[in-house]
């Protein structure tokens, strides 16, 4: 079984992590964990530059085992900026066969009207869903083996550094696996 690390803990922790993900990589990188699952506002100078983030990663040994993709869909479709921005995501990782594609619908703060606002999100990611189906390298991608760590405790959002080191030290250790 493969690891990898959400960047969500750095995302959390401090706003000048934000678009910092080389950072993130190093630091995963330094813990022998071989992937990285990075929400599209982290990819930062990478998000226009999808060759420079394949290279970054490579030279480090890693692999971008997904991309959460997160958006409101509040209405009962996609808006035309809704679909702009996920049609981007989907051909941004053409550049990563086997890469996953999670959807993630934002929570915001407000607390009405859930049930049709679940509706109109589940509606929503299946019409992103049914596009992304359409390229070729996520139509043939299954399952490829990959275990995110997600580390939301109050030492990931105080130093997600430390708090990474300390999740691979009980992924390597407890678990008994070896990098990655």
């Amino acid at each position: 079984m493969r690891f990898g690390f959400e960047a969500y803990s750095w995302q959390t922790a401090a706003d000048h992590y934000i678009g910092r993900l080389d950072h993130v990589i190093d630091v995963v990188s330094e813990c022998r964990i071989t992937g990285i699952e990075a929400e599209v506002c982290m990819l930062g100078p990478y998000a226009g530059e999808p060759t420079m983030l394949r290279a970054a990663l490579d030279s480090r040994g890693m692999s971008l085992a997904s991309v959460c993709y997160v958006e409101d869909w509040h209405g009962r479709g996609e808006s035309d900026g809704e679909a702009a921005r996920a049609d981007w995501v989907i051909d941004y990782l053409d550049h990563f066969p086997g890469t996953l594609l999670q959807l993630c619908p934002r929570s915001g703060s407000d607390r009405g009207d859930l049930r049709e606002r679940q509706r109109n999100a589940i509606r929503c990611m299946n019409d992103v869903s049914r596009r992304a189906a359409d390229v070729s390298f996520l139509a043939e991608t299954g399952f490829d083996g990959w275990a995110i760590v997600d580390d939301e405790s109050p030492l990931a959002h105080a130093d997600p550094d430390e708090a990474a080191r300390r999740d691979a030290a009980y992924v390597h250790g407890t678990l008994s696996v070896g990098p990655g």
